[in-house]
């Protein structure tokens, strides 16, 4: 017999608070080019050119790390956190309000569960894996095609010029993921299995 259960994650009680100004932009993930690393300078040059303020942290380590810092040049973001604990990782979620991932491939992204949970909107790559059961387009965040830098860019700056809709799909992506992975819930299923 074959079971599908969802994967669980801490739902955090704490979560990200509307803040003025540049919206906030964070990436986590390994820094090699299967991650689609090498989208996010080319991102922020066409937020820059649609005139959308932003400010990125990028949050990991890996072989294609100083080969990004080449690229992204004078215009790359102040904060790379490299390798950090867990705690800090799951604290960087509250800080920001927009997960970048334009990954290549991926099944269902931890990374994209923690950070929704926190109420980050995900702009990510659309996978035909488990990214649709967490984003749903226009709703609970935005699934541009794979390398498509202007896709992605046009959905930052929806977000970044309508921040009641930032806010909106904040909430619903988080209910959508207390609703579907708690931890608390998946492990009882689990162990009920």
């Amino acid at each position: 017999s074959i079971f599908n259960l969802p994967y669980g994650v801490v739902i955090p009680s704490a979560f990200r608070a509307p803040a003025a100004g540049p919206l906030r932009l964070l990436y986590v993930g390994r820094m090699n080019r299967q991650k689609g690393i090498f989208d996010l300078p080319a991102i922020d040059a066409r937020l820059r050119e649609l005139g959308i303020d932003v400010t990125w942290t990028l949050q990991g380590v890996g072989p294609d790390e100083a080969e990004l810092r080449r690229e992204w040049g004078a215009r790359a973001p102040e904060r790379w956190t490299g390798l950090q604990p867990m705690e800090r990782v799951l604290a960087l979620y509250q800080e920001h309000d927009v997960l970048v991932m334009p990954s290549r491939s991926e099944g269902l992204p931890v990374t994209l569960l923690e950070a929704t949970a926190a109420g980050m909107v995900p702009v990510v790559s659309d996978l035909p894996s488990g990214i649709p059961e967490v984003v749903e387009p226009g709703v609970t965040g935005y699934r541009p095609p794979v390398g498509d830098i202007a896709g992605f860019a046009l959905a930052i700056a929806l977000l970044a010029r309508d921040r009641e809709r930032l806010e909106a799909m904040s909430r619903a992506v988080r209910r959508t993921v207390a609703e579907r992975f708690d931890i608390r819930e998946r492990a009882a299923d689990y162990q009920a299995l």
